[in-house]
C-alpha cells in the first residue's frame, strides 16, 4: 500500500496511507517521500493523529486521487545530493521547493540538524543550498583559502527539472565566484535506491560508476565489494580518478 511521510520523529516515520489511515513505521524516510507499507504496521492513535495534522495541515487529506496541493506540495518529487567529504540529501517537491534534508552518513547528521534549524523547509533550493554553504564553511568541510570540491547529483522525473535544479545548485554555491570546483551529475531513481542500499551517496555512486566503467570498458554493476576499494576516498580523489578536474 502506498503512503506520503508526513513526519519523522526519533527514528520513526508517520505515514498518511491510500485508505487514509495515518501509521507509524520504525524507519526513517524523508518527509514528502512516497513508501511502500504493509498492513501490519502500527496505526496511530488518535490524538497523535490529531497533532500530526496540526502540522502537516493540508496534506492530511486521502491519497487515492491525490489533490492538486498534495500532489505538487507535500510528495517528494525530486532529490539533490551534495557530497563536500559530507554527504546530505535535499528532498524537494513538484514545485521544487524544498521538504527536507537528510544526512547520507553518520558524520553529517549534526550537520543536516543545523541546516533545519535554519527553517529552509519550503525555500527553493538555491536558498536552501546557499544555507548548507555557509555552515559547510563553519564546520570545515569547505575551505576559504583552497579549493573546495563539491559533488552535487540530481535525481527527477524529468531532463528539464534536472536542469534547472543543477542551474539553482550552481546560483546557491556561486563556484565561479568563490574559486569551488563543482561537478554535477544525475540519476535514475533506480541509481539513487540503489546508492542508497550500497550506503553511499547518489553523487559518489556516479563516480564510481564513471571509474569503473573506465577500468572495466563496459558499464559496471556495482556491489558492496566494490564500494569498498573507494572507502576513505576525498571528494577530489574521485573527481581526479573520474577524469573531471580542470586542465
Amino acid at each position: 500500500m502506498k503512503a506520503v511521510v508526513l513526519e519523522v520523529r526519533n527514528g520513526r516515520s508517520a505515514v498518511l496511507c491510500e485508505d487514509g489511515t495515518i501509521k507509524t513505521i520504525r524507519k526513517r524516510y524523508a518527509v514528502g517521500e512516497t513508501v511502500n507499507v504493509n498492513a501490519n504496521v502500527t496505526k496511530i492513535h488518535t490524538r497523535r493523529i490529531q497533532k500530526i495534522a496540526s502540522v502537516a495541515a493540508a496534506a492530511v487529506v486521502a491519497v487515492t486521487g491525490l489533490t492538486f496541493f498534495n500532489y505538487n506540495y507535500v510528495m517528494a518529487s525530486s532529490y539533490v545530493s551534495l557530497d563536500a567529504n559530507s554527504s546530505i540529501e535535499f528532498v524537494l517537491n513538484r514545485q521544487d521547493m524544498v521538504l527536507d534534508v537528510v544526512p547520507l552518513d553518520e558524520d553529517s547528521e549534526e550537520l543536516t540538524e543545523r541546516i533545519k534549524e535554519k527553517d529552509i523547509r519550503n525555500r527553493s533550493l538555491e536558498n536552501a543550498i546557499s544555507v548548507a554553504e555557509e555552515l559547510l564553511l563553519e564546520g570545515d568541510y569547505l575551505s576559504e583559502e583552497e579549493t573546495s570540491y563539491i559533488l552535487v547529483n540530481v535525481t527527477s522525473d524529468s531532463e528539464d527539472r534536472t536542469e534547472g535544479l543543477k542551474k539553482a545548485a550552481d546560483a546557491g554555491l556561486k563556484p565561479d565566484e568563490k574559486g569551488m570546483h563543482v561537478v554535477y551529475t544525475d540519476s535514475t531513481p533506480d541509481q539513487r535506491r540503489e546508492a542508497h542500499e550500497l550506503g553511499i551517496s547518489p553523487g559518489i555512486y556516479q563516480e564510481i560508476r564513471t571509474i569503473e566503467e573506465e577500468e572495466l570498458g563496459r558499464e559496471p554493476s556495482l556491489d558492496k565489494n566494490t564500494i569498498r576499494k573507494y572507502d576513505n576516498k576525498s571528494v577530489r580523489e574521485f573527481m581526479e580518478d573520474a577524469g573531471q578536474m580542470k586542465s
